[in-house]
């Protein structure tokens, strides 16, 4: 992963946890980033998804689905001791996941 203000890779073991209801799932995603230079950041990145059932059944076949038919809004926060990402404890912040695949691909935007 990287930015303009940011790099690093996310580690192993985190976990997340859905809970769905009619066409809408609510997501809520933990885990820890390590950054280029070695700090240590934990995540908490919640939000929704919601998909038709005709959205589910490409998805789940593996078919190509394009970024302007998701509705996966989140809401990262960002949590570390290391002074050089201390900016990062307190901006909010929002993620927009973009279909990549096989991977997870969340672009977050700083809201400063």
């Amino acid at each position: 992963m990287e930015g303009p203000r940011f790099s690093g890779e996310v580690l192993a073991g985190g976990g997340d946890w859905w809970v769905t209801r009619g066409d809408t799932t609510q997501l809520d995603a933990r885990y820890l980033i390590r950054s280029h230079d070695g700090a240590v950041i934990d995540v908490v990145n919640r939000g929704y998804f919601r998909a038709s059932a005709e959205l589910g059944r490409r998805h789940e076949a593996g078919e190509e689905i394009t970024e302007a038919e998701l509705y996966y809004p989140t809401a990262p926060v960002f949590q570390t001791d290391a002074p050089d990402y201390l900016w990062m404890t307190g901006t909010s912040s929002s993620g927009w996941p973009a279909p990549e695949p096989g991977f997870v691909c969340v672009r977050v935007f700083m809201l400063l």
